[in-house]
């Protein structure tokens, strides 16, 4: 007989060797046993909604099933709401909040990041205008769309002028269903709605672009365009086919005429936009936001130096549309070196900035009573400490509510003018000032004019010194100062 353990006993390798391979065995099980920690995936998002509407957050999630979920309201939990979306019905304003959720499994948890939801009694979802292109004689008009990705179809009608012709639209979505109506003379209608399930991304873009042949000697702004509910009407739904509010307006455009240039004379950095109205009614306030203007070379914050006055939000919306750097038609009166195809991809590109964590004073000039049709040259001035870091701001216009340009009740002391002289299209004027004071100055065609005269803005903080005034036209004074036919008063709230 043989002893199979006497035999195996002498080979006491094999017994090492079979001892450690059931070793690696066994850990290699006891790993595959331990569950994965939760991990996040992709966080829920920001969200905007009105009144009485309906808003969903959502997270994606891995690690070792069953993954459990709570969802929290200001850090606070909201009973019942425990599956990986969050579906809120019926808003009210109290429901704007922080909200996050967590994520558990037997091996741990995760809490994600707050997503922001601002609830407001304003629509917010907006049909718009971007920036129109001209390509020999035909012109595009890209069609924005603010959505708060609710929405699996929009629709919009556009009225057009005389100088426009055969409305043609291309959507940016090619898996979309689009509708074209051209069958009323000086009106198109558009009806853009998804495949099932899916929804508009939130944030801005490009739904298409609407080409037009251009009538001859005629510049691209002057299409008349108005947004209109014939022949298809201006609507939105959700994915149940549920209307959703929605508002349109045709919007201010720019190109930039220069690039930042640094003034000698003044000190400032100096960047001249022609701002124009497409629309087919008067623009009463147009604003300016510069952003993203950041900071010089010694760390210092680089400002909006003729801004007249500021504001936390645009329609109080935390989402602000900036368009995308596309070069193309980007500069007045350059040559167009793309087509409107890649035009259309660069506008269909969200390059919005969100400021739903941290509520700012933005910093805006305004336009007035830009004409149907009207180009208006206006120039932006920027404060850079170390006089050679060049700005590089992001601009926005937006329609807006007027503010008021008079001098404040106790500004009547009137200041003597040391120095008024006309300079390459600019007026000079230069007074003595007292450290904190604050100076309004005054202009007019006519030296009557001066008792009922517009006043500048922004207004001028005194230094405890001699002050270099330069009026160079919008948006400090309402149109450039002509063959320097101008006059000028400074008044005062003398301390």
């Amino acid at each position: 007989m043989i002893d199979l353990f006497s035999s195996v006993a002498r080979r006491s390798g094999l017994i090492a060797a079979a001892s450690c391979v059931f070793s690696i065995l066994a850990f290699g099980e006891a790993l595959a046993d331990t569950p994965a920690d939760p991990a996040i995936a992709q966080q829920p998002g920001n969200r905007i909604a009105g009144t009485n509407e309906d808003i969903s957050f959502s997270v994606t999630a891995t690690g070792t099933p069953p993954l459990r979920f709570q969802w929290l309201f200001n850090g606070n939990g909201l009973a019942g709401e425990t599956n990986s979306s969050l579906i809120l019905t019926n808003l009210s304003l109290s429901q704007s909040g922080n909200y996050s959720v967590i994520v558990a499994n037997d091996a741990g948890s995760i809490t994600s990041s707050n997503a922001v939801l601002l609830v407001q009694t304003n629509i917010v979802r907006r049909l718009g205008t971007g920036r129109i292109l001209q390509i020999g004689s035909k012109v595009g008009v890209p069609i924005t769309f603010r959505s708060n990705g609710e929405e699996r179809s929009v629709s919009f009608s556009m009225a057009y002028g005389t100088n426009y012709s055969n409305p043609v639209f291309v959507a940016a979505d090619t898996n979309a269903t689009t509708s074209v109506d051209t069958t009323q003379p000086g009106l198109v209608g558009v009806a853009i709605t998804l495949p099932a399930g899916q929804t508009f991304p939130s944030g801005y873009r490009a739904l298409g672009l609407l080409e037009f042949d251009l009538a001859a000697d005629k510049t691209a702004v002057e299409g008349a365009l108005a947004f209109s509910s014939t022949p298809i009407p201006i609507a939105a739904a959700d994915l149940n086919a549920r209307p959703l509010r929605i508002s349109a307006d045709v919007l201010p455009q720019y190109n930039l005429l220069t690039n930042p240039v640094f003034q000698f004379q003044s000190g400032l950095f100096e960047q001249k936009l022609v701002v124009s109205n497409p629309g087919a009614t008067t623009m009463t306030n147009v604003n300016l936001l510069a952003l993203n203007l950041g900071v010089d070379r010694a760390s210092n914050a680089i400002t909006f130096f003729n801004a007249q006055s500021s504001q936390i939000l645009p329609y109080g919306d935390p989402v602000i549309n900036v368009e995308c750097e596309c070069s193309c038609g980007l500069y007045w009166g350059a040559t167009v070196d793309c087509d409107f195809g890649s035009y259309l991809g660069c506008a269909y590109l969200d390059c919005t900035i969100d400021y739903s964590i941290t509520a700012v004073f933005l910093p805006f000039a305004q336009i007035n009573d830009l004409q149907p049709g009207e180009s208006r040259t206006m120039t932006a001035e920027f404060k850079v400490t170390d006089h050679s870091t060049v700005p590089h701001p992001a601009y926005v216009l937006y329609l807006a509510d007027p503010f008021p340009i008079v001098p404040a009740i106790n500004a009547q002391t009137v200041i003597g003018i040391d120095i008024s002289r006309y300079v390459s299209n600019s007026f000079i004027v230069e007074f003595r000032t007292v450290l904190g004071n604050n100076y309004f100055v005054q202009y007019a065609e006519t030296p009557e004019g001066l008792i009922t005269g517009k006043t500048a803005l922004p207004l001028v903080t005194g230094t405890g010194s001699r002050v270099q005034w330069i009026d160079n036209g919008p948006p400090k004074t309402i149109s450039p100062p002509t063959n320097g036919l101008r006059f000028y008063r400074v008044l005062s709230d003398q301390k």
